[in-house]
């Protein structure tokens, strides 16, 4: 999801977010959801160093057990990295279908 606007992807599917433009992304599907995601500036880098662990090899790691980080935690780690956490994660409501 865009601003208001609702995008379903599929394999091989492409999404542009401008800066300053809210944005969230979920995997809905029945099955596990691989994506690449690229970022300009590298802000975003900082905070996957500061939250994340070295993976231990070339491999994807297991799906994460149990639930996400608290926005309580992600929020300074966010400003410390130049953008802002609008919420929680999860689904972005049923809107604009696009």
């Amino acid at each position: 999801m865009f601003g208001d606007t609702r995008l379903d992807l599929t394999t091989g599917g492409f999404a542009f977010g401008p800066k300053g433009v809210p944005h969230t992304f979920i995997g809905a599907g029945p099955n596990p959801t691989r994506m690449l995601v690229g970022f300009s500036p590298m802000q975003f880098e900082g905070f996957m160093r500061e939250l994340g662990q070295l993976a231990p090899s070339h491999v994807l790691p297991p799906p994460l057990d149990g639930p996400p980080p608290p926005i309580e935690k992600l929020a300074p780690i966010a400003k410390r990295n130049g953008f802002i956490i609008l919420g929680p994660p999860g689904p972005p409501p049923e809107t604009n279908a696009g």
